[in-house]
């Protein structure tokens, strides 16, 4: 199918398309403030590595081409 497809990066799970797109890639997007927010340092951790590995899932379906954008600070995921 010709196009483009917008989608989260949960809904991409187990598909595959040529070029993905990632955009918006911010801090306080990427983790996810409400998905972090555990006050327990051990589950706050495996709520990070979560999200971490949801960035890598989403950056995988890409069979060609993977590109990432944001505005303003990046995500401590990809800023370096």
């Amino acid at each position: 199918m010709n196009g483009v497809r917008i989608a989260t990066m949960h809904r991409v799970k187990g598909l595959e398309f040529n070029y993905m797109f990632l955009v918006g890639v911010n801090k306080n997007y990427l983790p996810l403030k409400s998905a972090i927010k555990s006050t327990d340092p051990v589950t706050k951790a495996e709520a990070i590595t979560g999200e971490r590995c949801l960035l890598y899932v989403a950056l995988t379906r890409a069979k060609k081409e993977a590109s990432i954008s944001g505005y303003g600070q990046l995500s401590e995921f990809v800023a370096q």
